[in-house]
C-alpha cells in the first residue's frame, strides 16, 4: 500500500478542500467546522462538548453524559435518564420509580389514575360539591356544599362506624365539649350543653333531670321512687315505694255511682255522690277482692258531708284490718296494693 505525506491538500483552483470519490480512512482526530450531510452512514459518533444538531436520527443506544437541552424530541423506544429530567410541557409520563415536581401538577378531563399507594404530606383540597368517593360504584361519599358538609351512603347495606379502641365521639369544634360518647363493651352517653343526661349501663339506663312524655305506653315494675307522675295507659306492677305517686284520673276507668254499695275493680276510679247534706245515705266503697300486688283504685267523695266507707274486703289497709272512713267532702284517695301484710297502701 503506497503512501502519501504532505502538510496541506488543496484543489487546483485553491478555494476549497479537496473531493474523494471512494472511501477515506481517517485513523486520528477528524476536525472541521462543520459537517455536511444527513450522518445515515455514521457509527460509533463520540461526540466531546457542546453540539448543535438540527435533526438527530439514532438507531440503538445514545449515551450522552452531560445535560440535552431539545426544544422538540421524538423517542420511539425506551429512554433511561440516570440523573435530573426538567420538562416544560410533556403528554405523557410512565414512571417505574418516582417523580418529583417543583410546582402543582394540573389533571384535566380524563382524570388521575393511580395505582398503589398514594401518599400527600400536605393536605387535599376539594372545592364545593366535589366528591371523595369510596367503593367500585363509589357507594360512600364525602363532600361539602356550599353550606353543610355530608358524609352519605348511597349504596346497599350497612353503614357501620366503628371502634375497638378509645371511645367514638360526637364533639362541638375540635374535641371542646361532648355531645355523645359510645365506649366499646361499655356506656353510651347522651349530653346537653357538655353536661350529661342519659347513660346506658348494665342494668338499664341512667336519666340526670326531668323525663317528660306525651305518652307511656308498658308496665312499671320494681320500685319507683320520687315525684312520679303516673298517666294514661300506665300500671304499675311490683312493690310501689313512691310515697308522693300521684295517678291522674285518665289512668283509670271512671265511675260516678248513686249506689249505696259499690264494689270497684282495678284500675277504677270511683266518685262516690252521696246525696244531700244531712240526709243518712251513705255509701259503701268496697275494694276488690284477691288482689294482686301492683293493682290500683281510686275513691273521691263528692260534694256532702256524709260518711263514706272504704271496706277493705278480706285485705288490710296500711297494714291494719279496718275499714277506712272518708267523712269530709271533696276528698280523693288512691290506693295500691301492696302485699298480704300491708294491704291497701293509701296517698
Amino acid at each position: 500500500m503506497s503512501q502519501l505525506n504532505v502538510n496541506t491538500i488543496k484543489n487546483r483552483v485553491g478555494n476549497s478542500g479537496p473531493t474523494f470519490d471512494g472511501n477515506t480512512t481517517v485513523s486520528g482526530i477528524l476536525t472541521a467546522t462543520s459537517f455536511s450531510g444527513d450522518g445515515s452512514g455514521l457509527t460509533g459518533l463520540t461526540i466531546s462538548g457542546d453540539a448543535n444538531l438540527g435533526n438527530l436520527d439514532v438507531t440503538g443506544v445514545s449515551t450522552f453524559a452531560g445535560n440535552i437541552n431539545a426544544s422538540s424530541a421524538d423517542f420511539s423506544g425506551n429512554v433511561t435518564i440516570g440523573g435530573t429530567l426538567t420538562y416544560r410541557d410533556v403528554e405523557n409520563i410512565d414512571a417505574v420509580g418516582m417523580v418529583t415536581a417543583r410546582k402543582g401538577i394540573q389533571v384535566l378531563a380524563d382524570g388521575l389514575t393511580v395505582v398503589g399507594v398514594a401518599t400527600f404530606n400536605d393536605n387535599v383540597k376539594l372545592l364545593d360539591n366535589d366528591k371523595a368517593t369510596f367503593g367500585n360504584d363509589g357507594d360512600l361519599e364525602i363532600y361539602h356544599s356550599s353550606t353543610s358538609s355530608h358524609i352519605v351512603d348511597v349504596g346497599t347495606g350497612n353503614f357501620i362506624v366503628g371502634s375497638n379502641g378509645g371511645s367514638l365521639k360526637i364533639t362541638k369544634g375540635d374535641d371542646t365539649e361532648n355531645m355523645a360518647v359510645f365506649t366499646p363493651d361499655g356506656s353510651a352517653s347522651l349530653y346537653y350543653d357538655n353536661s350529661k343526661k342519659l347513660e346506658t349501663a348494665t342494668g338499664g339506663v341512667t336519666v340526670t333531670g326531668d323525663v317528660t312524655a306525651t305518652t307511656f305506653d308498658g308496665n312499671l315494675t320494681g320500685n319507683v321512687t320520687g315525684g312520679t307522675i303516673v298517666g294514661t295507659s300506665a300500671s304499675i306492677s311490683g312493690i310501689a315505694t313512691a310515697y308522693d305517686l300521684v295517678v291522674t284520673n285518665s289512668a283509670y276507668t271512671s265511675i260516678s255511682t248513686t249506689d249505696t254499695d259499690k264494689t270497684i275493680v282495678n284500675r277504677e276510679y270511683v266518685t262516690a255522690v252521696t246525696g244531700v247534706a244531712g240526709t243518712n245515705a251513705n255509701i259503701t266503697i268496697t275494694l276488690p277482692a284477691s288482689p294482686n300486688p301492683g293493682w290500683e283504685v281510686a275513691v273521691a267523695v263528692g260534694g256532702t258531708f256524709l260518711d263514706t266507707v272504704v271496706a277493705r274486703n278480706g285485705s288490710n289497709i296500711m297494714a291494719l284490718a279496718e275499714d277506712m272512713t272518708l267523712d269530709r267532702a271533696y276528698i280523693a284517695v288512691q290506693f295500691v296494693y301492696v302485699d298480704a301484710y300491708t294491704g291497701w297502701r293509701f296517698f
